[in-house]
């Protein structure tokens, strides 16, 4: 990456990482929604019973298994990707910051 897709990339991406962590979030209320949904329709008599019944439902599993891990790896991508953004542009500014001493001292 170079430090001008550095700088693209911090200025542009932002609202995806900000979509991403907002979807994160919605999947997750959604799952304890859906869980407490499905809870509430099990036969089931205890607690424990219920919650086993409603976490083996395909459509709870799908959100688990599926939909919030991609929804996290989203997040965790634009996060690293930021960060390798910034340690580019401070590799550079380093750098140059290097250069305009080495020229005074001569």
């Amino acid at each position: 990456m170079s430090v001008s897709e550095a700088v693209k990339y911090l200025a542009e991406c932002p609202e995806e990482y900000a979509q991403a962590i907002h979807e994160e979030a919605r999947l997750e209320q959604l799952a304890k929604n859906f869980k407490a949904v499905l809870m509430d329709d099990c036969d089931e008599k205890s607690m424990t019973a219920k919650e086993a019944w409603a976490m083996r439902q395909p459509e709870y599993r799908d959100i688990t298994e599926k939909q919030l891990p991609d929804a996290r790896r989203r997040v965790a991508y634009h996060k690293a990707k930021g960060k390798w953004a910034d340690m580019v542009i401070e590799v550079w500014r380093t750098q140059n910051a290097n250069k305009r001493a080495a020229e005074r001292v001569r």
